[in-house]
């Protein structure tokens, strides 16, 4: 019995949420609206494949055990650097999880909302500049020990990546997905 999860249709709005965040100029309201749409998508991927699993017993087992293998890698690299965890961690945990519950909760959101001052160094003092990369251009997540220095906007792309890569291993194992 093949059918189509219906976890790949919130993956599909998820990449259009991420197509229209990466069209937002200078509206901080309609920024922070599709930011926390792509976070939820791709959260609500989890919990529709979770669903979708249930038709077929197979796909069950895999997510049962991705899903428990993501969790330990949420306890085992909870304090880590960005630079010491693997993306499946920093996509499951830091931003599916934490980001989404500092937004529905408390809405604040981990991404900078002020322009960022870069400083490129020269050889000497004189060859040193600063430049000032508007919040519409630049938009790295607030802590860069936890995330690193990407934009935010390559997060949510790592993220639909990561979530293709899951659900094409699902569908290939699962044989008649």
């Amino acid at each position: 019995m093949g059918y189509r999860l219906n976890a790949y249709r919130v993956l599909e709005d998820a990449k259009r949420a991420y197509e229209m965040l990466e069209n937002i100029d200078d509206d901080d309201q309609l920024f922070r609206i599709t930011w926390f749409s792509c976070v939820g998508l791709l959260r609500t991927v989890a919990e529709v494949l979770k669903h979708d699993a249930e038709k077929d017993k197979k796909l069950k087992l895999l997510w049962d055990n991705r899903f428990k293998e993501l969790n330990v890698l949420a306890r085992k690299y909870e304090f880590e650097k960005y630079t010491e965890c693997p993306k499946d961690f920093l996509f499951w945990t830091r931003l599916f999880q934490l980001e989404r519950n500092f937004i529905a909760h408390e809405y604040k959101f981990g991404y900078a909302d002020y322009d960022t001052q870069i400083a490129v160094v020269g050889s000497s003092a004189f060859d040193s500049v600063n430049y000032v990369m508007d919040a519409s251009i630049y938009r790295p997540m607030d802590d860069i020990e936890m995330y690193g220095d990407l934009d935010c906007r390559d997060w949510i792309l790592g993220a639909i990546r990561w979530w293709e890569n899951e659900l094409a291993f699902f569908r290939q194992k699962s044989f008649n997905l």
